[in-house]
């Protein structure tokens, strides 16, 4: 009897969803206490057990390439209707704390949110962005503007390619709401993962109620799907009228209504809904990406089924490196390219004539079938030189990051010590970087060895900026004397952003060296800085220990794609504010990313 009546009472609370209910279910449980059915007051904690695994503890393990976050819980205010706290991320599996807003304004940070770049190359900022949109928190003080907060947080996820992620995060929102961003994004995580009828029913309801464009514009490709061609056509004229610039969508659901199989011409810029259409209607990717493509639409193209590995691996290669598509995705995409063993032996004279994303597989596959340390080195080194040329060196070395960190260097092979330190930094792996520095430096010590020395120089500021004090200790005469050894044009360009870097991480730079730097500033452009306010404002803080707020605003400050990582002084202040707010490895990373980046 008392198992029977257990799951009776879990079962009636777990089916309490609206208002109405919620007094119901206080009624219930005086009844419950009243009339004796309490047996010995397990029936409250057994109705507490429902009601928090209903609204507030879920485990889930959120999508995260390259350097995986581990699951972990999520909690949300029993009748917070904006589910403003709710997240993924604890401070147990980085999250950023229940406290990460406090002392912030809920209408600043609802107003920085859509600002911060979703599509970067730096993995530091990709980890960070996400840790700050999954994380379970105690909203901001202050009313939640027209776009609630979870609907702000779950466009800037679908932006960047987060699919699982936001997903998970959007099933801890329950199920009826009139949240149209909070929808929108349901109806958007639906699309990207194929559940066209979920999309479709969420616009068939909002539709008629809501004046957002993406409704009436989901709700003609619905009608195609249905067969209702009056409908589509009604709908075609709207958004026309609505939206005249969306020549794409005009397109593309005129080619779904004729059934022509091809794919229209003029498509200026893919949305999720369209590239629903062209899954839908098993329609070839675009030859062309668009530039500006965010990361989640990269991620569909490169996953979208039944298109040829060709025309995916572009898309592939981006989605990668804006943190939407792991190394693994990657190096699978590589590895069922059609080549031959001829074609691997031949592979330096043959990805002349290649596309850039198929020369880096061929180059891969090259690599994956070498049997020797001496071919090993001169496949990877080809590797590296090609995706140096086709801007993918960063890409390139994480899908071949296992071959490179199982090395043992050795002498023989210092000619690619440079090259195979570079790689693993950028892969996130300095511990192994730093054998091939200490390889060099050794070979460097008899003055005799310039190959060795170069390798040693060219490697050590990275190595600086990635390891802590504790593993390489901090020595003010070795910025002096490296930055003696760089010919005029080099220490010009080098020194700028090493300074501040290596002052924004606490590290020892000479005042003779800031001097010295002064005599070439005059010729450098000004770069465009953010609002004087927003960086006060990431001043204080980080010196008080907000993360949260040090974190959206140092995101907000790099601006559109994070065009910031290239000016000195505004990285210089980003990198010192992380460190101050006690995020001293993500600002470690983000020096060194930024390094990598300049060519240092």
């Amino acid at each position: 009897m008392l198992s029977c009546l257990t799951q009776w009472i879990c079962n009636t609370v777990l089916h309490m969803n609206s208002g109405d209910d919620k007094d119901q279910f206080a009624i219930f449980v005086l009844a419950l206490l009243l009339t004796g059915f309490a047996l010995h007051n397990m029936a409250p904690l057994i109705v507490f057990a429902a009601i928090k695994h209903k609204y507030i503890t879920a485990s889930v393990e959120p999508e995260s390439p390259g350097a995986p976050l581990d699951g972990g819980v999520s909690s949300g205010r029993l009748g917070d209707l904006d589910f403003a706290e709710a997240g993924i991320l604890g401070p147990e599996n980085g999250g950023f704390g229940p406290d990460m807003w406090r002392g912030a304004d809920r209408a600043l940070v609802e107003a920085l949110l859509p600002k911060i770049p979703a599509s970067t190359a730096s993995p530091t900022l990709q980890k960070l962005t996400r840790r700050l949109l999954l994380s379970a928190a105690t909203p901001p003080e202050g009313e939640s503007g027209p776009v609630s907060l979870i609907g702000l947080r779950l466009g800037k996820l679908i932006e960047a390619g987060q699919f699982a992620s936001a997903g998970q995060l959007a099933a801890l929102t329950g199920g009826a709401s009139k949240d149209d961003a909070l929808l929108q994004a349901r109806a958007q995580i639906a699309l990207a993962t194929g559940e066209f009828k979920t999309a479709c029913d969420l616009a068939m309801a909002q539709v008629k109620s809501s004046e957002a464009i993406f409704w009436l514009k989901l709700s003609g490709f619905c009608h195609v799907q249905n067969g209702n061609e009056a409908g589509a056509q009604l709908t075609a004229s709207l958004v026309a009228e609505q939206d005249p610039d969306d020549s794409g969508y005009q397109n593309l659901l005129n080619a779904l209504m004729a059934k022509s199989g091809k794919l229209p011409q003029a498509l200026p810029r893919l949305d999720i809904i369209q590239l629903a259409m062209i899954r839908f209607a098993s329609l070839p990717l675009p030859a062309k990406i668009d530039g500006n493509a965010s990361a989640g639409i990269l991620k569909l193209m490169a996953e979208m089924p039944g298109a040829p590995v060709p025309q995916r691996l572009t898309a592939a290669e981006r989605a990668e490196a804006l943190g939407a598509l792991s190394a693994e995705e990657v190096a699978l995409l590589y590895a069922e390219m059609p080549f031959s063993v001829e074609d691997r032996g031949r592979a330096p004279e043959l990805v002349k004539k290649l596309p850039a994303a198929e020369a880096n597989a061929l180059m891969f596959q090259s690599v994956r079938g070498q049997d020797s340390p001496a071919s090993l080195s001169l496949a990877l080194s080809a590797a590296w030189r090609l995706a140096r040329a086709s801007n993918s060196f960063a890409t390139v070395s994480r899908v071949n990051l296992v071959p490179v960190r199982d090395m043992i260097p050795a002498p023989e092979m210092i000619g690619i010590a440079a090259d195979a330190g570079r790689a693993l930094l950028a892969a996130g792996d300095p511990g192994a970087a730093s054998r091939w520095y200490e390889m060099a430096r050794a070979l460097s010590l008899s003055g005799n060895n310039p190959v060795a020395a170069s390798a040693a120089n060219n490697l050590w500021p990275l190595l600086r900026l990635a390891q802590p004090v504790a593993v390489m200790p901090d020595n003010p005469g070795e910025i002096s004397a490296w930055l003696a050894q760089l010919s005029p044009e080099d220490r010009q360009k080098k020194a700028p952003l090493l300074l501040p870097l290596m002052s924004a991480l606490d590290l020892a730079t000479p005042e003779s060296e800031w001097i010295g730097m002064i005599a070439g500033q005059d010729k450098a452009e000004a770069a465009a800085m953010p609002p004087a306010a927003l960086l006060h404002l990431l001043m204080e803080a980080s010196q008080s220990g907000r993360v949260g707020q040090t974190v959206l605003l140092s995101l907000a400050c790099l601006g559109e794609n994070a065009a910031g990582l290239r000016d000195p002084l505004l990285l210089g202040m980003i990198v010192r504010a992380l460190n101050a707010a006690g995020l001293r490895d993500e600002a470690s990373a983000l020096a060194l990313e930024a390094a990598l980046l300049a060519g240092i």
